[in-house]
């Protein structure tokens, strides 16, 4: 019984990071994405997680989720994918 409650322990343990089961170079990306934000915009977006990131024509897109509810848009960062430099930055609206 009582290793029974300990697997049950470690699963749940190990599924509260489940919500954000990004890849190293996942994280990594958006970290270098809301650096930049915080230089350009003020603000990491902290409120507009999760983030979506997308490889598209060598390029990582790092997007805020917007609420369907609240005006506004949300920013963008593109970057390189081979040297990881930022290529471009700005908000939608």
């Amino acid at each position: 019984m009582a290793l029974k409650k300990l697997l049950i322990v470690l699963v749940c343990y190990s599924c509260m990071g489940c919500e954000d089961s990004r890849s190293e170079k996942e994280l990594g990306i958006i970290a270098i994405a809301q650096k930049e934000w915080l230089k350009t915009f003020h603000s990491d977006f902290e409120d507009l997680k999760p983030f979506k990131v997308e490889l598209k024509d060598n390029a990582w897109i790092v997007s805020g989720t917007g609420s369907p509810n609240k005006d506004g848009g949300v920013p963008i960062a593109v970057i390189d994918a081979t040297d990881l430099h930022v290529m471009d930055v700005y908000h939608t609206k």
